[in-house]
């Protein structure tokens, strides 16, 4: 009986321990090293005869030339000495412009996950598809599984994948009780417990805290979530407030996700420190301080907004997304005091 009994255990040891590791290897391991040193190309590369759009509200250089040197451009004009050895893009009829951010996007559909065990083959083309090919080289992921956000970005910046350069909220946190309705239908309870839902101001400091040096850039707050169909539940404004302090204390951008009128309005958004708003009801841009990035869904190669119509000379973005200013120094959408690190110049893949 002792022996029966023991061998019994020993197994439900042994099951325990291999679900164990199956978690931590699924779940946390592809976590590791999410910001490796940027790893730019090398050589010299120029881009001639195209219509290279500077800045804007700058005219075009028509039949211009961009240099490349070592993944950073070093040159843009009309009469740009090339370096003999150089590799010649020929560009005619084409335009140049620097890439555009997307300000709010997800990395939650089924292709994506286990992202750190799939091959570059796979992964490339699917980046191409939702990004590249829709002229977005830097992204701002506002809520996916941290397993494969981390694992996309590292891969990218290590070079073994080709893919835009991406910021991260890690994941998103919600008001006490209050994951939304859409989330409860579609992921496991498991799940669902892991999902931040802070009760106190302590409790959101020490996740934002966990959040950040977990490897996120910036932190994203359901100041209201759609608990039920045809009801949103507010954040308290001392939880948002005390998720919202700890991110600027350690330089970073706050996101909401306001989902109604009731969880953004003015005073609740001063007293919080909420800076930008991510999805929400059509709401007055002109608050003091405040962004707005508008949703758009790409058709076909056609941007429909839901909020709105696109910004002019986006491609396939809302007004929330802007085309960098200059060409040798892309201008961040925020200020660099916030954590956000802006590209100093285009990425080539």
């Amino acid at each position: 009986m002792r022996r029966w009994l023991f061998r019994f255990l020993s197994l439900v040891l042994i099951l325990f321990v291999v679900v164990c590791a199956g978690i931590w290897l699924v779940e946390f391991y592809p976590r590791h090293g999410s910001h490796p040193p940027l790893q730019l190309g090398r050589g010299t590369l120029a881009i001639q005869h195209a219509r290279i759009y500077v800045a804007p509200s700058d005219p075009p250089i028509e039949d211009g030339t961009v240099l490349i040197r070592d993944g950073r451009i070093a040159a843009v004009g009309a009469q740009v000495e090339i370096p003999s050895g150089s590799t010649i893009v020929p560009c005619d009829h084409c335009v140049v412009t620097a890439g555009f951010w997307n300000a709010h996007v997800h990395l939650t559909e089924p292709k994506w996950s286990m992202a750190n065990w799939k091959s570059a083959a796979t992964l490339n083309p699917q980046l191409a598809d939702m990004f590249l090919s829709r002229g977005f080289t830097t992204v701002i992921d506002l809520g996916s599984n941290p397993a494969d956000t981390f694992s996309i970005r590292r891969r990218t910046e290590k070079g073994e994948l080709t893919g835009p350069y991406i910021y991260t909220a890690g994941t998103g946190i919600y008001p006490p009780h209050g994951i939304p309705f859409y989330l409860k239908e579609t992921l496991p309870r498991w799940i669902q417990a892991s999902m931040p839902q802070p009760e106190t101001p302590q409790e959101a400091t020490s996740i934002v805290h966990r959040n950040l040096g977990g490897g996120a850039d910036l932190t994203k707050l359901f100041t209201g979530s759609w608990v039920e169909r045809g009801h949103v539940l507010p954040m308290p404004v001392n939880i948002a407030t005390a998720a919202v302090t700890e991110s600027h204390l350690n330089g970073k951008l706050v996101f909401a996700h306001p989902s109604s009128r009731g969880s953004l309005c003015p005073d609740a958004r001063e007293r919080s420190g909420v800076l930008r708003f991510a999805e929400g009801p059509e709401v007055d841009v002109r608050l003091d301080g405040v962004a707005v990035v508008r949703v758009a869904v790409v058709v076909d190669g056609a941007a429909n907004a839901t909020t709105g119509t696109p910004g002019p000379g986006c491609c396939g973005c809302g007004d929330g997304t802007r085309p960098g200013v200059e060409l040798n120094s892309s201008r961040n959408w925020s200020s660099r005091k916030r954590g956000v690190r802006g590209t100093r110049s285009m990425r080539t893949a």
